[in-house]
């Protein structure tokens, strides 16, 4: 793989110190972080640290650095992301410094398929717990309000709920239980594990001190998705003696604001003469024409992008104009489009989840099951086999929350915490997404066979899993739900192939010749034509728009509900777009 070293490249290349690099869309960012890593292969004087967000993310950089260099990165270099990072030479190794905890603890990316709670006794049938005990009425609205998955701590150990400071006597009950039956299990989350790397580092300088002499050169990928305590961090490791740190990213493509994400950090470093700028400008992925309507979503310090070596089809920005309900007309007129120039991958982009299942051809269907959960192991399977493992693993997971709340059982804590533990290996997951049952069998008979392997999964032998059939259904007799196929009774689910449909979160970070954006009319929560309007500070709306409408190479189409107005489409897009009543 030939890396092309332009100026802009080489400028970035050679950078030492503290280092601020804008990168726009297609610049080739991850390419030319695996190229500086390797001219550091040859002095073990530099050990790099790379830290992403995701686990995608370092694979793309891994294969990136193989890809140029022929060989694998290795030691003392390291390709991490930053929650490994925080756990592996943090809070694993130093786990008997926090108060509380009594032994390594288990890490977790989802506590709300832990046992938080004590299920402890029944009462006339009913399951309680000495948790809830201790809450008042107020305390125990409260918890159910959130997940526990919500409550956390800052740097200056307040407590949290939802990345607000609590405030209220009930929440501060609520929190310190819950923080407090983490502790007592043994349980870290991914918020905990930020917290208490920070404390860690911030009473511990030695320790500190010693990161920054193993790691003597931090990349930060993705710098503009940063939370705060993320930032502290790094800053305590700059103060215990680590003098090479750059952040790599684009405040434009800032969208991760619910996961904690705070793109003013970015901002303030622009601002301070300490850090070196360096600007990636050349696009090297879209064609310009794209390019000019996306690059609208900017501010005034925001430079121009320019395409860069790309040969365009000269395929003109398409609208579709549609009502309500022309979903799959829209879409067809889109595919056919596509096949017209041959443009095999395609993408089809929106706001989210809701508008995706709709988008798909998701319908109400009723499960013919009193749980949720075969439904949702349905959908695992149904992802899985369209290629979209990540969402079938995150429903998996979803199942395992669900079956906690409904087996009973004293120990039942004993076996989530044993699912939990199957969690950090993926693969184990996939082996089980592989071996639940065909669709193509009876309901019974699949449920059957369904309620066996999860029991066989999480060492359950007392058959505690049963999903029970409803006692009746409008348009069905129950006697035959049984002996029907679950493929046939569920058979509306799905009319379409899920991998070419995603959400804007979804994308980002990914390429496709071809993308359809779904767009709704003005709201404070969605995607729509009017954040085409130049303002001087962008929302996070407006970033999601840029996003999206920055995947594709050559084709760039939007689906835009007829409660706009047409004018108002000539008023936001770029001219020379091809307008499609949809009939």
């Amino acid at each position: 793989m030939n890396y092309d070293l332009t100026p802009e490249r080489k400028d970035y290349v050679n950078a030492r110190g503290f280092t601020l690099l804008t990168a726009c869309p297609g610049s080739g960012k991850t390419t030319s972080i695996a190229y500086k890593l390797g001219e550091f292969s040859g002095y073990k004087d530099d050990k790099v640290l790379c830290l992403s967000f995701t686990n995608n993310a370092v694979k793309e950089l891994e294969e990136s650095f193989v890809l140029l260099h022929g060989n694998k990165i290795t030691y003392p270099h390291k390709i991490l992301t930053i929650d490994s990072f925080l756990s592996q030479y943090i809070v694993l190794p130093f786990w008997y410094l926090i108060e509380g905890l009594t032994k390594r603890p288990t890490i977790i990316d989802d506590t709300a398929s832990s046992p938080l709670y004590e299920c402890s006794y029944f009462e006339k049938g009913v399951r309680k717990s000495r948790f809830y005990a201790k809450l008042s009425k107020n305390g125990y609205k409260y918890y159910f309000s959130h997940k526990e998955s919500d409550f956390s701590r800052d740097t200056e150990g307040n407590l949290l709920c939802d990345n607000n400071i609590i405030t209220s006597d009930d929440g501060l009950t609520v929190a310190r239980l819950i923080l407090k039956r983490r502790l007592n299990l043994g349980i870290l989350s991914s918020g905990d594990i930020e917290y208490y790397a920070f404390y860690i580092l911030n009473n511990y300088p030695k320790i500190t001190q010693a990161l920054a002499h193993r790691f003597t050169y931090l990349i930060m990928d993705e710098a503009q998705d940063m939370s705060s305590i993320q930032y502290e961090i790094i800053k305590l490791l700059m103060a215990g003696g680590l003098r090479n740190v750059e952040f790599v990213g684009d405040l434009r493509q800032s969208i991760y604001g619910w996961r904690n994400a705070n793109p003013d950090i970015s901002k303030s470093l622009l601002r301070d003469d300490k850090w070196q700028k360096l600007e990636f400008i050349h696009n090297r992925r879209s064609v310009q024409h794209i390019i000019d309507q996306y690059n609208i979503i900017r501010t005034a310090s925001d430079a121009n992008i320019i395409s860069y070596n790309v040969t365009s089809l000269n395929i003109p920005i398409y609208v579709y104009h549609f009502d309500e309900n022309q979903n799959d007309k829209v879409i067809d007129l889109f595919f056919q489009k596509c096949n017209e120039y041959s443009l095999n991958s395609r993408q089809i982009i929106c706001r989210g989840r809701t508008q995706l299942k709709e988008l798909l051809g998701y319908q109400e269907t009723s499960s013919c099951w009193n749980s949720r959960v075969p439904q949702l192991i349905i959908s695992a399977v149904t992802h899985f086999k369209s290629g979209q493992f990540n969402e079938s693993v995150r429903l998996i997971k979803k199942v395992w929350a669900l079956l906690k709340d409904e087996l009973n059982g004293e120990d039942f804590a004993n076996r989530v915490l044993t699912i939990d533990s199957a969690f950090a290996d993926v693969a184990k997951l996939i082996a089980l997404l592989r071996d639940i049952p065909p669709l193509e069998l009876s309901i019974s008979e699949w449920q059957e066979r369904t309620e066996r392997l999860f029991e066989k999964f999480c060492n359950i032998q007392d058959d505690s899993i049963q999903f029970q059939l409803k006692k009746r259904m409008n348009g069905y007799k129950m006697s035959e739900i049984s002996k029907m196929k679950v493929i046939d009774f569920f058979h509306n689910n799905v009319l379409r192939n899920p991998s070419e449909f995603n959400t804007v979160h979804g994308v980002k970070g990914l390429t496709f010749d071809a993308c359809l954006v779904f767009l709704k009319k003005k709201h404070s929560e969605t995607i729509s034509l009017e954040l085409f309007e130049q303002c001087p500070e962008l929302k996070e709306r407006h970033r999601l728009l840029y996003v999206a409408c920055s995947r594709p190479r050559q084709f760039l189409a939007f689906a835009i509900p007829k409660c706009v107005k047409k004018e108002t489409i000539y008023k936001y897009l770029n001219p020379n777009f091809i307008y499609i009543n949809v009939q």
